[in-house]
């Protein structure tokens, strides 16, 4: 079953957005994490992994590496999702920023809290790595491997109010920089993707720097 990924609502100020949210005292359910500068990237780990792009088409970039590690990490029948990186920098696209997981071995997750299922898709990106004694490089962006010629990692959610300090931290290189501005997301909230259009969602939102006020 294909569903049309969701893609967060865009925010100008982000300070609002966490003024509004303590207010309604939600602040608690929400999480940030670096947006990254790449091409919305959905693996579909099969006998053959295949990375979809959001109009359910083989994401042509996604050729240029091999991508069966997939498979030893996450069980087969799953679906992920995340970003593909370096076409945007002028490089071959080998690194893969996942932050979730709508299937996992044939089970659809898509009605359980993205609390869930992002501790899902992170544990079972640890248990490989440590089971295999792999190089896991923490930083507050992702946690990622490195295997022969590609990189997998999984993004590194933080409490909302860290948003700014985590902002700070981004190195923003305009168009073709790998970060781009913060994501904040509901972890409460079930996955919100639709059977006829990629649509935006008001339980996730981006701030990109781009866009900042000068």
């Amino acid at each position: 079953m294909f569903l049309y990924p969701s893609k967060p609502k865009e925010i100008s100020e982000p300070e609002r957005l966490i003024a509004t949210l303590r207010d309604l005292g939600r602040l608690g359910n929400y999480r940030v994490q670096i947006k990254k500068n790449g091409c919305r990237a959905l693996p579909a780990v099969e006998e053959k992994v295949t990375i979809y792009d959001r109009a359910h088409t083989t994401l042509t970039v996604s050729v240029e590496k091999d991508w069966s590690p997939l498979k030893k990490i996450f069980p087969l029948n799953s679906l992920l999702d995340g970003e593909l990186i370096g076409r945007k920098q002028g490089e071959v696209s080998n690194r893969l920023y996942l932050w979730d997981m709508p299937i996992c071995g044939g089970e659809d997750l898509t009605k359980v809290s993205y609390a869930e299922r992002y501790q899902e898709l992170h544990n079972l990106f640890i248990e490989f790595a440590s089971n295999h004694l792999m190089k896991i490089n923490y930083n507050p962006e992702w946690d990622w491997v490195e295997f022969s010629n590609v990189i997998v990692g999984v993004a590194k959610c933080h409490h909302a109010e860290m948003w700014n300090g985590l902002l700070e931290s981004v190195k923003f290189a305009g168009s073709t920089g790998e970060n781009e501005g913060i994501v904040f997301k509901d972890i409460t909230h079930h996955l919100s993707w639709d059977h006829w259009k990629t649509r935006d969602i008001k339980e996730q939102v981006k701030f990109l720097l781009k866009y900042a006020k000068k």
